[in-house]
C-alpha cells in the first residue's frame, strides 16, 4: 500500500513537473509576439463572453414569451386559418370547452364622408369576449361594448387624427356606413407601429356580411380565440401523440398565385420524418 502512494505521489509530481515545463517553454517562445498572444486570448474572451450572453438573452427571451404569451395572445390558444373552420376542426373545437370567440379579418379601403377622403386599412370583425386576457384600450372606455353590441366601429386612433375624424361621426366600409363609436389605442401584444402600416377598424362580426366586401377571390383571414377551462392545459394539447391516439390536424397547403393558367393539376408530395426520442410504441 505504501509502495503504491509513493507511486502515485511520483507520477503526480512528474505530471506536474511536466505542466511546469510546458509553460515555461510556451512563454520562451511568446517573448516575439505576446502582444499578438495577448490579442489572441482577449479576442477568444470576449467570443466566448458573447455567446454566453447571447445564450442567456435567448433562454430569458424564451422564458418571458412563455411566461407572458397569454397576455400577448390575449387567449390561451389562437387557430389561424385562410378559409373557413370545416365542421370536424369546428366539432373538435366544440369538445374543448371553455370560451371562445370568432374574427374575420380582410384588408379593403375606408371612406370618410366628411373629409371625402379613404384609407387602406384592415378590418376585424369580432364576435365574443376577445380579448379574455389584457384590454381593448378605447376612448371612451364604453366603446369596445358598443361596437360589440351594436352597428358600430373603433377605429384606430391615428387614423381618425389623419382625418380629422371625430367619435359619432360616420366610416363608410363597402356598402356599410357605420357611426364611429371609440377611439382604438391599444391591443394586448400588437406594437403601435402595426396601425401606422394598417390601422386597424373594429366592428361587429354581424355588420360584415352587410359591408359586401367578402368575395370570391378576397384574402381573409379567420380566427378562433379560445380561453380554456382550468383543468384544460394548451401545452398538454399541443404535446405529441400517444401510441395508438387519432388526433384531426387539418394542414392548409398555399399554391403560388403565380403559377400558369394552363395548370389544373397539382400534386402534393410530403414525408412525415421520424424524431429520435419522440416516437411511441405500442404495447
Amino acid at each position: 500500500m505504501g509502495a503504491w502512494r509513493n507511486g502515485q505521489r511520483a507520477v503526480a509530481a512528474s505530471t506536474v513537473m511536466a505542466m511546469s515545463w510546458l509553460w515555461k517553454m510556451a512563454w520562451r517562445d511568446s517573448r516575439g509576439s505576446r502582444k499578438r498572444l495577448l490579442l489572441a486570448i482577449s479576442a477568444i474572451g470576449v467570443g466566448i463572453a458573447a455567446c454566453i450572453s447571447i445564450t442567456a438573452f435567448d433562454a430569458n427571451v424564451r422564458d418571458a414569451v412563455h411566461n407572458q404569451a397569454r397576455t400577448l395572445l390575449g387567449a390561451d390558444l389562437v387557430l389561424s386559418s385562410r378559409q373557413p373552420f370545416d365542421p370536424e376542426t369546428e366539432a373538435l373545437l366544440a369538445t374543448l370547452g371553455g370560451e371562445q370567440s370568432r374574427e374575420i379579418s380582410c384588408t379593403s379601403m375606408a371612406y370618410f364622408p366628411k373629409s371625402a377622403a379613404s384609407r387602406l386599412v384592415q378590418i376585424r370583425a369580432l364576435a365574443g369576449d376577445f380579448p379574455y386576457y389584457g384590454t381593448l384600450e378605447t376612448v371612451p372606455p364604453g366603446a369596445v361594448s358598443a361596437f360589440r353590441t351594436g352597428l358600430q366601429a373603433v377605429v384606430d386612433d391615428g387614423l381618425l387624427r389623419q382625418f380629422d375624424a371625430q367619435i359619432g361621426e360616420t366610416l363608410t366600409l363597402g356598402t356599410l356606413t357605420l357611426p364611429i363609436a371609440g377611439r382604438l389605442i391599444k391591443i394586448p401584444g400588437e406594437a403601435a407601429a402595426v396601425a401606422l402600416i394598417s390601422p386597424r377598424v373594429y366592428i361587429p362580426i354581424a355588420a360584415l356580411q352587410q359591408t359586401e366586401l367578402l368575395q370570391k377571390g378576397s384574402m381573409v383571414t379567420y380566427k378562433m380565440y379560445l380561453k380554456l377551462p382550468p383543468e384544460v392545459d394548451a401545452d398538454t394539447l399541443l404535446e405529441t401523440l400517444a401510441p395508438g391516439e387519432v388526433r384531426h390536424m387539418p394542414v392548409a397547403f398555399v399554391v403560388e398565385p403565380g403559377l400558369p393558367r394552363d395548370v389544373n393539376t397539382v400534386t402534393l408530395s410530403y414525408t412525415f420524418f421520424e424524431v429520435e426520442g419522440k416516437t411511441g410504441r405500442g404495447g
